[in-house]
């Protein structure tokens, strides 16, 4: 299941880790 998410899914999860990643950082 994970895979296929991710495989699906890749462009928006990659750019919501990084979002993440910037809030965090900035925080």
């Amino acid at each position: 299941m994970v895979k296929e998410i991710s495989v699906s899914m890749q462009p928006s999860w990659s750019l919501a880790v990084l979002f993440l990643g910037r809030l965090l950082i900035i925080k």
